[in-house]
């Protein structure tokens, strides 16, 4: 296992992009000798523009209920107002109604932040929900499916149970009002890295959870409209809470900074063992640039380019548009002269695409519709070949994305579900 979490400030890797000043860590994910995911983290003064704000959740004053498009937009503070459907509230909303809301999605070109009433709070095992569209007569705890130990799931479920309802019990005789807010709604999700983890390990994520629900409701009961009540953790604090150590065998930063952040952090929630965290927690001090070793820039620059090459001689071509993105396969220097293989080998360059498709949608953090033009097969059997084969590395993806159908003209539709900007536009606003 060489799969690995890089953290760095260096903004040298950036090429001095014209908007590389804006960025402030870089966390990348590395695995099979090649970068797979870049996170690209704002400085926080850049909230102000409505970036680095996904996450957050705000007292806000309802602006205008515009009850054709079934939503209304709110002032969280920004220069721009946010978009909150209905769906995402619970009862009629009112001009001027302040209200509490999360950010899901980040503005991206045209489209403002978008909000919900609906609350997440994640911790490294469980995460705690507010869902306002229904109410839940009993409480709701769900497992990860990719826990299967049947009886660790048992008792993982049990465990929440007991402890979750004696809060809600304290709750009630301390705070009715805000009891009333939280019991009917809530509802928890025991999350893939509860598998490897104490009962109690669970337990004490979930209290430190439903505390932290309650002080931001108790918090909105005082402060003016347009208070931040809860700030989310950066990315790379995140992404190093989300570390399954099992799949990943290290850390490393090249800024002691970070490093002297993440020891801490991963003492206090991770792991209270020192020796283990300084065993997969490593601070890179080498002449050589960390970007030397993992290769960060180039994988940022080719990120950037409408070409990728598939070790086959095969090529995509990914174009960004304002409604969808295209990707076209083609088969560039792959097919050769032998016409008998034409067919095997238009389905081997189809499945390489596949995979290369995923850890580019992935990599570049490009979402929405997207439009996949394979190279053309005679053979509906391949064609569902395929599908399938793309639809398993898109299940490798942290984000959402399903491959929904073949058209008619054989492009396959993919949806990929947005929550960040895609990497072109944070570098190339």
């Amino acid at each position: 296992m060489n799969n690995k979490l890089i953290l760095t400030r260096n903004i040298n890797v950036l090429n001095n992009n014209k908007s590389s000043n804006n960025i402030d860590v870089i966390t990348a994910f590395y695995s099979d000798e090649r970068i797979r995911e870049i996170s690209l983290e704002p400085f926080s003064e850049d909230a102000a523009l409505g970036s680095g704000i996904l996450g957050n959740i705000y007292k806000c004053r309802v602006k205008n209920v515009v009850k054709n498009i079934k939503a209304a937009f709110v002032d969280i503070g920004f220069a721009t107002e946010c978009y909150l459907p209905f769906e995402e509230a619970d009862k009629e909303l009112k001009n001027e109604q302040e209200i509490v809301v999360q950010v899901k999605r980040e503005n991206i070109k045209t489209k403002v932040p978008y909000v919900s009433k609906n609350i997440e709070l994640t911790g490294r095992y469980v995460v705690i929900a507010l869902n306002y569209a229904k109410e839940n007569k009993d409480l709701r705890i769900g497992v990860s499916l990719k826990i299967e130990d049947v009886q660790k799931r048992e008792d993982l479920k049990n465990a929440a149970r007991v402890r979750i309802e004696a809060m809600l019990t304290e709750l009630k005789s301390i705070n009715e009002k805000l009891f009333e807010i939280i019991n009917g709604h809530v509802s928890f999700i025991i999350r893939t890295n509860a598998g490897d983890a104490k009962v109690e390990e669970v337990s004490s994520d979930i209290e430190v959870l439903f505390k932290r629900l309650y002080e931001i409701y108790l918090k909105s009961e005082t402060v003016p409209s347009k208070t931040c009540l809860y700030k989310k953790s950066a990315d790379y604090i995140e992404a190093v809470r989300d570390v399954d150590f099992n799949e990943i065998s290290e850390i490393v930063t090249d800024d002691k900074a970070i490093y002297e952040e993440l020891m801490e952090y991963m003492l206090l929630n991770i792991n209270g063992d020192k020796e283990f965290v300084k065993s997969v927690l490593r601070f890179y001090d080498s002449s050589v640039p960390l970007d030397s070793v993992y290769k960060i820039s180039d994988a940022i620059n080719e990120a950037l380019g409408k070409r990728v090459w598939l070790k086959s001689g095969g090529t995509l071509v990914i174009e960004p548009t304002e409604a969808l993105v295209s990707i076209d396969v083609n088969t560039g220097k792959a097919i050769n002269s032998n016409k008998n293989n034409k067919d095997k080998n238009v389905l081997a360059i189809n499945f390489e695409a596949c995979k290369e498709i995923a850890v580019q949608l992935r990599l570049r953090n490009l979402s929405g519709m997207i439009m996949i033009d394979f190279i053309n097969m005679n053979c509906d059997l391949d064609n569902k070949k395929v599908m399938k084969t793309l639809a398993d590395e898109l299940k490798k993806d942290s984000v959402k994305a399903s491959v929904v159908d073949m058209t008619a003209l054989g492009i396959v539709e993919v949806t990929r579900q947005k929550i960040k900007k895609p990497l072109y536009e944070l570098l190339n606003p």
